[in-house]
């Protein structure tokens, strides 16, 4: 099985995989699901081409293979594969304080959309947040007007700092009562394509997560549930959200933690990545 991870890079091989006689897959992620194909149209082409040459897709959720149908890809030939690993670590629930701490690793970039949230941010929420946006500075614009933003708020306590290693972002998460995720398409037309890997890691380590109806991300998170689910784009029902997280008392947030860690843990015993990616390949096969 030729395993071809992004859609570009499928692209750049595309005389290959056109002549092989070997099954194919083809894996997108993010910017090659709706950015790359507004930028360069001729990628929409291309990817049915490969697809009538009987190369095969993976998607994340229900929006990425629905996205990719209406490309013109067959939809026996899209498979869906979540991304979810075995997790070793227990999910734990932290003491809610007074302090709700927020935790966003992402890259900043505008789909991300550190800037909404941080404008979402008013007098009635200051001193009640503690908040880590935690990135690399991908679109350095973009960077400086989170960072202007930020020196405006300064009633808030935001903090912004550099990647770091794994464990230590795990252990950031699991420090943290709440994971914030407000993506939204951006002006290029970049999306998430299917769910940040952020939003199920911080549900493995048992926090709940507010985000966005964006992309496959309704797929994971249920609001209310697991986390709270507002509008793309949407700093007022943003807003709203972080009032209801105020009023929160320590019994319900215990109890969003907890189903928080539960609906990815009983996910993964049926999605595990591993798993489903063999089935695929079996699939490709015939085995």
């Amino acid at each position: 099985v030729i395993h071809v991870h992004f859609g570009h890079v499928a692209i750049r091989y595309l005389d290959v995989l056109m002549e092989v006689d070997i099954p194919c897959c083809v894996s997108l992620y993010g910017f090659d699901y709706e950015y790359l194909p507004f930028a360069r149209p001729r990628t929409l082409d291309q990817y049915v081409q490969l697809a009538r040459k009987g190369v095969c897709f993976t998607a994340e959720g229900s929006y990425s293979k629905k996205l990719l149908m209406h490309y013109g890809i067959a939809e026996e030939q899209i498979f869906v594969l979540h991304l979810l690993s075995a997790f070793p670590q227990k999910a734990t629930i932290g003491k809610f304080s007074q302090a709700i701490r927020c935790i966003q690793a992402a890259s900043f970039t505008e789909k991300k959309n550190q800037l909404g949230f941080i404008e979402a941010l008013h007098k009635r929420h200051a001193g009640r947040f503690v908040i880590q946006l935690v990135g690399e500075a991908s679109d350095k614009s973009y960077f400086r007007e989170v960072q202007t933003a930020v020196s405006k708020k300064k009633e808030q306590d935001i903090h912004i700092m550099e990647v770091m290693p794994y464990g230590q972002y795990m252990e950031f998460i699991a420090q943290s009562h709440f994971a914030i995720q407000f993506s939204k398409r951006a002006k290029n037309q970049d999306t998430e394509g299917g769910c940040p890997v952020f939003i199920k890691d911080a549900l493995m380590t048992g926090r709940p997560v507010c985000t966005t109806r964006h992309c496959d991300i309704p797929d994971t998170i249920v609001h209310g549930f697991n986390g709270f689910l507002v509008d793309e784009d949407s700093q007022e029902q943003i807003s709203e959200t972080l009032d209801v997280m105020m009023k929160l008392s320590a019994k319900d947030y215990h109890k969003l933690a907890m189903q928080a860690g539960q609906s990815t843990r009983i996910h993964v015993g049926n999605h595990l990545s591993c798993v489903e990616l063999l089935q695929i390949y079996k699939t490709l096969t015939g085995i």
